[in-house]
């Protein structure tokens, strides 16, 4: 069940991404939904999550992006925030609610600094927190449909 979300997540990343327009307030950070949603599963495995997210990332990197490597490693970075998350807060609609907001902004951010440390573009800080603004309503809608069907498979 784990591996088929994924897969629809990552496929639908790009199917949303291409029909809508980039000034859209629907930004879909789906991957990054489900790596959060499923981490419950694999709670006391973590090299099996770990190893999720480097794979995930690499397929993602092949997919939508040509640098190899780039988004395991955030992926990575993402899933010990989300570890941390976790183990910190009790999980309910609206804790998970607030941590996926806190994770989706701290994936754009390191996107971001990335930009900025290769200097691929500008980047304004009102720019990162409107994309943050506008990926939230689909991402969030995605979490509240996703949440109860993988609790009740777990």
């Amino acid at each position: 069940m784990t591996y088929i979300l994924i897969i629809i997540s990552l496929f639908l990343d790009g199917a949303i991404s291409t029909i809508i327009s980039q000034n859209s307030y629907l930004i879909p950070h789906l991957l990054l939904t489900t790596l959060f949603i499923i981490y419950p599963k694999y709670k006391k495995r973590n090299v099996t999550y770990n190893m999720i997210l480097i794979i995930t990332g690499i397929l993602y990197d092949l997919l939508y992006t040509n640098l190899l490597f780039f988004h395991a490693i955030v992926f990575l970075i993402v899933g010990i925030i989300i570890k941390y998350l976790y183990k910190n807060y009790n999980q309910s609609t609206i804790t998970n609610v607030f941590s996926l907001i806190i994770v989706i902004a701290i994936y754009i951010a390191l996107i971001s600094i990335s930009m900025l440390m290769f200097k691929t573009t500008n980047i304004i800080i009102s720019d990162i927190i409107n994309f943050i603004i506008r990926s939230l309503f689909i991402n969030i809608l995605y979490l509240l449909l996703l949440n109860p069907i993988v609790k009740n498979k777990a």
